[in-house]
């Protein structure tokens, strides 16, 4: 008859299990050692723009950034209405284009702020060079037109004219009062006012979800680590087996879970007609861009038809 020694079993048992909490272990020590290579500050390299003869309504101003791959850009203009969001078209190289509206106060050495925002981490810079062609940036702000003195006139010798005789002085008519009360009756056109349950998108941002608790992974991995310990362990160390395999599962699960990278989700910011802004947050990106005039319904925005 052939003999089971337990204590073999056992020893079996918790050298697969030792294994199988290490292999877990470095799973979550890689996610983590991953995810800490995704943080650290952006870099700006420069800002550039492609200077326009004048700024006005209609003008497009074409800027670039380059810097870090992989950011949000963004570019804020002293004077604007809104904030211009770019466009990563190659890695590191961030593009948009400003129009001029009627309602900017653009000036040819407004300030222009760049941003990047990698994760957590934000850096800034300001554009070096004006935004009018041929404008000096150093003496655009105190430049002013001063007032010329005016020259002297030569005088000119007048003719010696008879005297008149006098004439008698004719009765002035009588002045008219001016109707201006007819003229402050006169009432404008009505103007209706702006649609309040519409808008237009100012801006798109992304934002990290909170953190994970690794409740549920530390679920999951008790339940897959008693049924190893299940499978390996034979008779009476069965249940010693599926203990520990439950315990080794919980902690890894909790440990992969709790290191997983966190989700994402989306801000839609818009600008209501009367200069309210309202946010909007999608779990997905949304099928909205910049600029887009979008109306609000069933709590949730559309674009405009």
């Amino acid at each position: 008859m052939l003999k089971v020694n337990p204590m073999k079993n056992l020893r079996r048992a918790a050298s697969v299990l030792a294994m199988l909490v290490l292999w877990l272990c470095g799973a979550a020590s890689a996610l983590a050692g991953a995810r800490d290579t995704w943080g650290g500050a952006p870099q700006i390299d420069g800002v550039d723009v492609e200077e326009v003869a004048q700024i006005v309504p209609g003008a497009r101003l074409v800027f670039t950034v380059f810097g870090s791959a992989g950011a949000q850009a963004s570019l804020l203009i002293e004077g604007a209405d809104r904030r211009l969001d770019l466009a990563e078209g190659q890695p590191g190289v961030y593009e948009g284009i400003y129009t001029v509206g009627a309602r900017d106060r653009i000036a040819p050495d407004s300030r222009v702020t760049a941003t990047l925002r990698l994760h957590d981490e934000v850096t800034r810079a300001d554009l070096d060079e004006p935004l009018v062609l041929g404008t000096p940036s150093s003496v655009l702000a105190d430049a002013r037109p001063l007032p010329s003195e005016p020259r002297p006139v030569p005088a000119v010798p007048q003719p010696r004219l008879a005297e008149p005789e006098p004439v008698a002085a004719l009765p002035s008519p009588p002045i008219q009062p001016v109707q201006v009360a007819q003229v402050a009756q006169q009432a404008l056109p009505p103007i209706d006012p702006p649609c309040p349950s519409g808008g237009v998108v100012e801006a798109i941002q992304v934002a990290e979800d909170a953190p994970r608790t690794g409740l549920l992974g530390a679920i999951a991995g008790g339940i897959i680590g008693a049924i190893l310990g299940d499978q390996v362990g034979h008779g009476k160390d069965r249940s010693t087996a599926r203990i520990l395999g439950a315990f080794g599962g919980a902690y890894a699960g909790h440990e992969i879970e709790r290191h997983s990278r966190p989700g994402r989700h989306y801000d839609v910011v818009v600008r209501l007609p009367n200069g309210d802004r309202r946010t909007v947050a999608f779990s997905s990106a949304p099928p909205l861009k910049v600029g887009d005039t979008v109306s609000f319904a069933d709590g949730n925005v559309h674009r405009a038809r």
